[in-house]
């Protein structure tokens, strides 16, 4: 059996090196560089359409009626959403920028004929 450090003397032994409990680590940093200073990235038209909802209520709405058809997409009251409800009417239909929202997110507006 061919070992190229005898049992007594622990490797790197003949190099002097202090214990591992004597040696500091460094975190290494980031250098001192200043960040990219990149331009902001244009928004998509979504990003821009639910930038321009103007009411928290609008979004977190929208952001139900979303979730809902995505976690259930078979169930169809929640692929259809009432206009005339009270509380879509004010937080949707009624608010800036809302229905925009919703239209770019993939709903479509129905007639009643």
């Amino acid at each position: 059996v061919f070992s190229p450090f005898s049992a007594a003397a622990p490797p790197f032994a003949c190099l002097n090196l202090p214990a591992a409990s004597q040696f500091r680590v460094h975190k290494m940093g980031y250098a001192g560089y200043a960040p990219a200073k990149l331009p902001p990235a244009t928004p998509t038209e979504l990003e821009a359409a639910l930038r321009a909802v103007s009411s928290v209520d609008s979004l977190e709405i929208i952001n139900k009626l979303c979730k809902n058809c995505a976690v259930q997409p078979k169930e169809d009251k929640f692929r259809k959403v009432k206009l005339s409800n009270k509380k879509v009417s004010v937080t949707i239909v009624e608010a800036p920028g809302a229905m925009e929202a919703m239209l770019k997110l993939g709903w479509t507006e129905e007639s009643n004929a």
